[in-house]
């Protein structure tokens, strides 16, 4: 019964090791457009939403990857809007939404 045990652990430790793991902003590159890295990302985040730096268009994306973990984009103003920057997953800051896609971050 120990042979089995042992095989059964070994053939869960081999396999959990070559699970890929993919990271929620997997897909997402500096370069690419906002909206395809919004079109990427959204369907896999259980919130998101932008904050604006001013007239330009610039912006963070923030999406909620899960209940205590969220990612960031920044994305240039006009006339590119393109994704300049993107963090490692991070704990989830506390979001109010205003109008549209806008939210503000504490």
């Amino acid at each position: 019964m120990t042979r089995i045990a042992a095989f059964v652990l070994a053939a869960v430790v081999l396999s959990a090791c070559t699970l890929r793991q993919t990271s929620p902003s997997a897909g997402v590159r500096v370069g690419m457009s906002a909206d395809a890295a919004i079109s990427q990302l959204r369907p896999r985040s259980s919130d998101w939403g932008r904050v604006y730096w001013g007239d330009s268009g610039a912006s963070r994306l923030y999406f909620q990857t899960s209940s205590t973990q969220q990612v960031w984009m920044e994305v240039s103003g006009a006339p590119d809007f393109a994704v300049t920057a993107i963090s490692a997953p991070e704990p989830k800051a506390e979001w109010k939404h205003q109008s549209g896609d806008s939210i503000s971050v504490r």
